[in-house]
C-alpha cells in the first residue's frame, strides 16, 4: 500500500542537443531543445518509487536532404508528460521504466527553394525501460560518474509533410532504439538550495540515430 506522505516536489531546467538521420527520406540535421518543467515521486516500498513529471519548453530542428534538395528549420513549443517507476536494486543500481508523451504543433516554413512547407503536428509515445548504474565509490573533484543503457520502443512518431500542396506520410519514427550514456553528477549538499546538476553524452542505435 502506498504509504500517505507529502508529495515531493521539484523543479528543473535542461538543455539537449544532437544530430539524428531519418529513412526512409533521407534527412539529416540538428535538434536543440530547452526546457523546464516539475517532477515528483512517490515510494511504494523500501527500494521503489513512482515518478511523473510534466513539461514544456521551446524546440529547434534543421532539416537538411540531399535527396529532396531542401534545407530548412523548423522552431516552436513542445510539452509533454512521463510516468514511471525506478526500483533500486543496489546501492549503485537502478532499474526503470517510463511511458513518455511529447508533442510539438504544426509549423509552416518557407525551404531555401522558397517552397512552402507545413508540418502536421508532431507526436510521441514511447515506452522507456533500462538501467542506471553510479560509480557512488568515485569522487571526481565532487563529480560521480554514471553509465546507463536503455530501450526505447516508439508507439506513435508518425506525422506529415506537406510541401506545395503535395503532402507524404511516411515520415515514422514508430520501431524499436537501443540508448547508451555516460553522465557526470553533481550535487551541492546545500540544505537551503540543494541542487542536482547532470552532464550527458550518448549515443542511438535503431529506429532513432544520433548522438547528443
Amino acid at each position: 500500500r502506498l504509504a500517505r506522505q507529502n508529495l515531493p516536489r521539484k523543479a528543473y531546467g535542461k538543455y539537449a542537443g544532437g544530430s539524428y538521420d531519418t529513412f526512409p527520406i533521407k534527412v539529416s540535421g540538428n535538434a536543440n531543445a530547452f526546457g523546464g518543467g516539475l517532477m515528483t515521486s512517490l515510494r511504494y516500498s523500501e527500494s521503489g518509487r513512482l515518478e511523473l513529471s510534466a513539461e514544456v519548453g521551446y524546440m529547434d530542428m534543421d532539416f537538411n536532404s540531399s535527396e529532396l534538395l531542401s534545407s530548412f528549420s523548423s522552431k516552436g513549443l513542445y510539452y509533454g508528460a512521463t510516468a514511471g517507476f525506478v526500483e533500486t536494486l543496489l546501492p549503485d543500481l537502478d532499474l526503470f521504466a517510463n511511458i513518455q508523451w511529447l508533442r510539438k504543433e504544426k509549423d509552416d516554413i518557407t525551404d531555401n527553394l522558397n517552397q512552402k512547407i507545413a508540418f502536421d503536428s508532431m507526436q510521441s509515445l514511447a515506452l522507456r525501460f533500462g538501467a542506471d548504474y553510479a560509480f557512488t565509490s568515485l569522487d571526481w573533484g565532487g563529480l560521480t560518474p554514471a553509465l546507463g543503457v536503455s530501450g526505447i520502443y516508439e508507439m506513435d512518431g508518425e506525422s506529415s509533410v506537406t510541401v506545395e500542396g503535395m503532402t507524404n506520410n511516411d515520415a515514422s519514427l514508430k520501431g524499436m532504439s537501443g540508448r547508451g550514456e555516460f553522465s557526470l553528477v553533481y550535487h551541492n549538499r546545500d540544505t537551503f538550495l540543494p541542487l542536482h546538476t547532470v552532464l550527458t553524452v550518448y549515443g542511438q542505435v535503431g529506429k532513432r540515430e544520433g548522438y547528443g
